[in-house]
């Protein structure tokens, strides 16, 4: 009798179906995406909190042949992904121009066969899944505004370059929740 009353008898509360599709916002460590015919592992996630109250998304993703950081401004959406670089081969100035605090709006640059000019500045605080520092950010963009250059002084004034590029959001896709 009982297999007669399992047969018929309603079977487990519906489920939820899964999630299956995710926003960039979204992303956690572990995630996989695909970026230029790539697939990228998300390997670390961090918040940036800026001065002004805006508050972006940094996720550290690889693709076993290179590490991007890939950008996402958590009010507008709006998408970059960076990758780092020399100073001296993207600007000679920067470094003393970092450590002294004197990059400004008149400052310009060629790099990469395009002209830069500079964008804003900035002070955020940032939150990763294994570190908390300050930076301080001076931004470039070239004057067709697709490519990003984007210098840091940290808090041990030890100073970065990263050149990106902004993205449309349909250039990240397919992103999977491994766990």
């Amino acid at each position: 009798m009982s297999f007669f009353r399992n047969l018929f008898s309603p079977k487990e509360k519906d489920k939820p179906e899964p999630k299956t599709h995710y926003e960039v916002a979204e992303l956690k460590k572990g995630f996989i995406v695909d970026y230029d015919a790539t697939s990228w592992i998300v390997e670390d996630a961090s918040e940036y909190t800026w001065m002004d109250g805006s508050v972006e998304l940094e996720f550290t993703i690889n693709s076993g042949q290179a590490t991007r950081y890939l950008n996402c401004n958590k009010q507008s959406g709006n998408l970059s992904i960076f990758w780092e670089d020399e100073l001296n081969d993207v600007w000679k100035p920067a470094r003393t121009k970092l450590l002294n605090e004197t990059v400004d709006v008149s400052d310009g640059f060629h790099f990469d066969g395009r002209d830069f000019v500079y964008f804003g500045n900035g002070e955020a605080e940032v939150v990763s899944s294994t570190d908390a520092y300050s930076v301080k950010n001076w931004l470039f963009e070239c004057t067709r505004q697709e490519y990003l250059i984007s210098f840091n002084k940290y808090e041990d004034n030890s100073t970065t370059v990263f050149v990106g590029k902004r993205l449309k959001k349909h250039e990240i896709d397919n992103i999977l929740r491994t766990e």
